[in-house]
């Protein structure tokens, strides 16, 4: 099978630490790394107690949870095929959010 041949499941997690909200948390990576898409579904309660929101876009969901502590980015293709390579973009996130203005980013542990 050629690389081109090949299906991938893109998938991650980094912690995020910022005074400010999960709503305006999610509003400034946004405008920073995914052109101003709007995050919501908060009232579809997908992290069961935790406070989360999400978005999509060119198939992968972009989840925003927030924690006690900090709040934890997690993104993942919006399928996945039976024989699809999973890839972790941690880090090419982290990457994409080094320079970002309201707050610091880092790898999980």
């Amino acid at each position: 099978m050629s690389s081109s041949d090949q299906t991938y499941f893109f998938r991650g997690y980094v912690a995020i630490q910022s005074d400010l909200g999960l709503d305006d948390v999610a509003r400034s990576i946004s405008q920073h790394m995914l052109g101003g898409i709007s995050f919501g579904g908060r009232e579809r309660r997908i992290r069961d107690e935790l406070d989360a929101i999400y978005a999509e876009t060119f198939g992968v969901r972009f989840i925003l949870v927030e924690q006690l502590e900090e709040m934890i980015l997690e993104f993942h293709s919006t399928r996945k095929l039976g024989d699809a390579v999973e890839l972790d973009l941690s880090v090419h996130v982290l990457t994409m959010l080094k320079d970002w203005p309201d707050g610091t980013v880092s790898l999980l542990d």
